[in-house]
C-alpha cells in the first residue's frame, strides 16, 4: 500500500507494533499515518531510521511514543527544519479530530446516547 493508516486501540498485542520489521514490510516510499495511539510506535529510533533511509516516504502523526516528546534527534530535526526531512514529517498536537463538525457530532451523539439510555434502551456504543 502507498499509505498505511493506524486506526487501532493500544493493547498488549498492538503496543510497539510499528517496529523495524513493520517498517521493513512496508512498500518503499510509503507514507505512515498514526492518529490512534503513540504506544503503537516501538520508539522514535525506528521512525527516524525509516525516514533517514527513505524507506518511509513520510510520516504524519498526531501522537508520539512519549508525551511530551523526549529530547530525541528526530524531534530536534523536525523542530529545526533539517533538510534531510524535507517536509516528510508532520506532527500535530492531538488535534486530528478537531473541527467544528467533529465538535458538533460529539455533542449530538452524546445527547442522543443519553436520551436513548434514559428511555430504557441499551446504548449502541456500550463497551463491556
Amino acid at each position: 500500500s502507498d499509505v498505511v493508516s493506524l486506526n487501532c486501540v493500544l493493547t498488549e498485542e498492538t503496543a510497539g507494533m510499528v517496529d523495524e520489521t513493520f517498517v521493513a514490510a512496508m512498500k518503499p516510499g510509503a507514507l505512515l499515518v498514526n492518529t490512534a495511539r503513540g504506544g503503537l510506535f516501538e520508539n522514535l529510533d525506528v521512525l527516524e531510521a525509516g525516514l533517514r533511509s527513505g524507506h518511509l516516504g513520510g510520516l504524519g502523526t498526531d501522537v508520539l511514543p512519549g508525551e511530551p516528546p523526549e529530547d530525541h534527534s528526530l524531534i530536534r530535526a523536525w523542530r529545526n527544519f533539517e533538510p534531510w526531512l524535507g517536509g516528510r514529517l508532520v506532527i500535530t498536537p492531538h488535534t486530528a479530530y478537531y473541527s467544528e463538525s467533529a465538535l458538533y457530532d460529539m455533542r449530538f451523539k452524546a445527547a442522543e446516547t443519553a436520551a436513548l439510555f434514559l428511555q430504557g434502551n441499551e446504548a449502541r456504543n456500550r463497551i463491556v
